[in-house]
């Protein structure tokens, strides 16, 4: 099997580019599936299919985790930008 198609989807995962990811793997899992047609596919390249889905997966999760956190921090950071740029409450003073 192609490890060239490997790498590939491997690289656009490294790089967060999921939806070139996903249009890579579309044509490995092809590529898979005319070896398993044609009788070419082995044990070997069903493990590497695996693999690589396992680690799409981790990659997937990790990046997620990544997201989220940022943007908890977005909202931590806004609420003290809204609460610096309200003018201070005024206190008044009875004489």
């Amino acid at each position: 099997m192609g490890r060239d198609s490997i790498s590939a989807v491997r690289n656009a995962l490294a790089s967060g580019e999921f939806a070139k990811a996903q249009s890579l793997w579309g044509d490995y899992v092809e590529e898979l599936r005319q070896a398993i047609l044609r009788g070419d596919a082995t044990a070997g390249d069903m493990a590497e299919a695996a693999a690589l889905l396992e680690s799409a997966r981790l990659s997937a999760l990790v990046f997620r985790a990544h997201s989220a956190a940022r943007l908890a921090e977005s909202r931590a950071a806004s609420l003290y930008a809204q609460r610096a740029s309200s003018p201070a409450p005024r206190t008044r003073v009875l004489l």
